[in-house]
């Protein structure tokens, strides 16, 4: 295959169609790789598969659906389909792209789509993260099937899925977090429970706790507390006209023995030493 990617100039782009499928199963969990040209008008009606994929665009655009209308995907864009989710694609022009796919009963050996399962748990797409790099070692090595071939092509592979899953933490994760905290913030003079917090960012208690764990290192409660117990010591300096207890108060602490407790072990001294040692 003879393929020189220049997203810049997508005519210096030359698909070999003998060469659309690459087997690559000695290379686990991968199963197949594809360059592969779509024609203009060409379709695929709903299905689903039991693997994970992800196609990459190099030329043109295409349209995918996965139940919230067409969405497309650009010229180095990303398109990451976890396992079992109903999609369906269209090429209206036309386009060019890298596919590939994942086998769903190899082993794992540096836990790839473990990762994949904890950053994409529905369709995305990702903007402006193709690897090129990756894409043009896969297409250099593509009919010369030998130990070098391998070893590159492994490397190429794992390169390529570290950016997407590097991309997806900044898209998704990042807008999670933000989410997440404006709506604790919001809440810093009361008590909250898991169930409100999974029902406000539209998830189950499961993900919300998974979430959490993932951005933050803790559960979302003992994240709520500590969002309090950072105001708490803020306004003790702030506000030093009120009283400790109403500062507690304030911070939806109605027990002050509770409050000066989780206060200590917060900063490691009580809130009158906060106080006072500033």
């Amino acid at each position: 295959m003879n393929l020189s990617i220049n997203l810049n100039d997508p005519k210096s782009i030359i698909f070999d169609d003998s060469s659309k499928v690459i087997l690559i199963r000695d290379i686990p969990p991968y199963e197949s790789c594809n360059f592969h040209r779509w024609d203009a008008g060409k379709r695929m009606d709903w299905h689903q598969h039991d693997y994970w994929q992800v196609i990459g665009v190099i030329e043109g655009f295409f349209e995918v659906d996965w139940g919230e209308g067409w969405q497309p995907i650009q010229i180095g864009s990303i398109h990451v389909l976890p396992p079992g989710k109903r999609h369906r694609l269209y090429s209206k022009n036309g386009h060019g792209q890298i596919g590939i796919n994942f086998s769903p009963d190899s082993p794992d050996p540096r836990k790839t789509k473990t990762t994949l399962a904890a950053i994409f748990d529905q369709p995305v797409v990702l903007e402006e993260s193709l690897h090129v790099d990756a894409c043009e070692t896969l297409a250099r090595y593509s009919r010369r099937w030998d130990r070098v071939a391998r070893l590159a092509s492994a490397h190429a592979l794992d390169a390529l899925l570290l950016a997407i899953c590097q991309a997806g933490h900044r898209q998704y994760s990042d807008r999670d977090e933000d989410r997440l905290l404006r709506w604790l913030q919001s809440r810093n003079d009361m008590c909250i429970s898991v169930d409100e917090a999974a029902s406000a960012m539209g998830w189950s208690r499961s993900k919300l706790q998974q979430r959490c764990q993932k951005l933050f290192g803790i559960g979302v409660i003992h994240l709520h507390e500590r969002l309090r117990l950072e105001r708490a010591a803020r306004l003790l300096r702030a506000r030093r006209s009120d009283s400790v207890s109403a500062i507690a108060d304030r911070c939806g602490y109605k027990d002050l023995p509770t409050f000066s407790r989780r206060f200590k072990r917060y900063a490691n001294c009580s809130p009158r030493q906060w106080r006072e040692d500033e």
